[in-house]
């Protein structure tokens, strides 16, 4: 990849030393695809001829921060080599490798990245992505799909006529799954952890089924108990009802 230098650079650097502009510098070129470099002062010392010290780096701002204590991440660096994510794109193949290299951010899930800048505030720095649009808070459109499906999932009553057992069962265990869905912010958890108004139905139905078949109204309860202590997504239970309905 062709190293590109921001634009007006000396004059966006103009109130630095001649060695912190130097410093910069030296990043740039030393930066791989997505524009880390390694904390190394040594090494950057060495690069440049003069000796740093670990609170020069903190001269730029957010043109520079830190990912951990093992990487310093040029938040400009992506942006001024391209100007969208594309993983369509067969120039920017060594970018996606990296990238997951690096934090396991893929073209399906760049949550990895995207935290570490909203951490940092340089989230607004990366480039665009086409089919990953983010709002105003940094949240992609389908974990906004998704929590606003745990908002109608939150807003489903039990059935008129439960025994009290089964239905603070029921709803300790929809409080509880729904608490810990709303912490999930990647596509693999949410892939696991369905829940809109249409799978509590389905569980409610379950339990009714449970209910027709005469099984008793502790053993669905323990079921639903199960259910949440595993964070299971369905209700399983292994016993014979104990009051076995016949049927025609």
């Amino acid at each position: 990849m062709q190293k590109i230098i921001e634009n007006d650079l000396i004059q966006a650097l103009a109130h630095l030393s001649h060695g912190h502009k130097l410093l910069y510098r030296i990043l740039w070129e030393m930066a791989d695809e997505v524009g880390v470099v390694e904390n190394d002062i040594g090494m950057i010392s060495d690069a440049a001829g003069i000796k740093y010290h670990d609170s020069d780096f903190d001269a730029f701002g957010k043109r520079v921060v830190r990912f951990g204590k093992t990487q310093f991440f040029l938040s400009l660096y992506l942006s001024r080599h391209i100007k969208t994510f594309d993983p369509n794109n067969p120039g920017q193949r060594r970018v996606w490798r990296r990238l997951k290299e690096r934090w396991g951010a893929t073209k399906e899930d760049m949550e990895p990245l995207y935290s570490r800048c909203r951490e940092n505030d340089v989230l607004n720095l990366l480039p665009k992505f086409p089919d990953y649009h983010l709002d105003e808070n940094g949240t992609s459109p389908w974990l906004l799909a998704y929590r606003q499906g745990l908002s109608q999932a939150a807003m489903v009553d039990t059935p008129y006529g439960w025994p009290e057992s089964i239905d603070s069962a029921f709803k300790s265990y929809m409080k509880a799954r729904l608490v810990r869905c709303e912490k999930i912010v990647t596509k693999a958890e949410k892939n696991r952890n369905l829940l809109e108004s249409d799978n509590v139905l389905a569980l409610q139905r379950t339990v009714a089924l449970f209910i027709q078949e005469g099984f008793s109204d502790f053993q669905i309860t323990k079921a639903i108990i199960d259910a949440e202590s595993n964070n299971w997504s369905v209700f399983k239970i292994y016993e014979k009802p104990a009051n076995p309905k016949k049927h025609p």
